[in-house]
């Protein structure tokens, strides 16, 4: 039954229905607290809520079981991109593009990242391989 609460709450996420869809995953999560995407899920509904350090948590547990979460990766470079920690963000975009090379959003936040750094030839480079994905 993890697995249909974990899809009761992507659907509540994709409704923005927040406070509905941390029900569902806390479910999950009880049935399975070392599920690293649902560990990550519960991150990205704190992350819409605007509960960062509530979501960094989540997303910390999850990358500590799956290193390779695409979704931990992009939303905990936003924020510390957010806090002002522009050089952490890198790090976390970086491995972001590493793991998903054809994934569009994180060569842009990479760009983003680059550009308040004036790294400007590589956030260039970043921006058009966004565009090209898109």
């Amino acid at each position: 039954y993890a697995a249909a609460f974990y899809y009761l709450s992507q659907a509540g996420i994709d409704s923005r229905q927040y406070a509905e869809s941390l029900d569902y995953i806390n479910k999950s999560l009880e049935a399975e607290p070392q599920n690293a995407d649902f560990l990550a899920t519960k991150g990205l509904i704190y992350f819409k809520l605007g509960r960062h350090e509530q979501a960094e948590q989540y997303y910390r547990e999850s990358l500590a079981l799956k290193p390779g979460s695409l979704q931990a990766l992009n939303d905990l470079g936003v924020i510390y991109f957010n806090r002002g920690k522009t050089e952490e963000a890198l790090g976390f975009f970086r491995a972001a593009v590493s793991i998903a090379p054809e994934n569009g959003t994180a060569y842009n936040n990479l760009g983003v990242a680059l550009i308040s750094r004036k790294k400007y030839p590589e956030a260039l480079a970043a921006h058009l391989e966004a565009v090209r994905l898109k």
